[in-house]
């Protein structure tokens, strides 16, 4: 049972003990983790929106904002679920964006056709 704190979702058990997550962490600061690593990844993201909007490009910042974003999709797979629910079809979704859009930025390092917004 998850059991919602104004911060934190901690399971329980039914002797009312919080759990140990796959990780070796309880699952309470599994959660932390996972949040801080995803506002990291919205900081990141507008700070590289920002230096877009200059036409600057922060090649240090875009590094931290796909890696972090991609940390985000990936610790979200370690939370306790059943089946294909919506919060992993959307972090399959971004996964393949992702690798996309790094595949773009190191690999052909956004030219040519991997250049196609001016």
């Amino acid at each position: 049972m998850y059991v919602a704190s104004p911060t934190l979702l901690l399971e329980k058990t039914n002797t009312g003990e919080t759990t140990r997550h796959d990780t070796g962490m309880s699952t309470a600061s599994f959660t932390l983790l996972h949040v801080i690593i995803s506002l990291i990844g919205i900081l990141t993201g507008l700070v590289v929106a920002a230096g877009l909007w200059k036409g600057k490009r922060l090649d240090g910042w875009t590094g931290a904002f796909l890696l972090t974003t991609v940390l985000t999709s990936v610790t979200g797979f370690m939370f306790p679920g059943t089946g294909l629910d919506p919060a992993r079809v959307v972090s399959i979704l971004s996964l393949v964006m992702l690798a996309i859009a790094i595949l773009a930025f190191y690999g052909y390092h956004v030219a040519g056709a991997w250049r196609w917004i001016r």
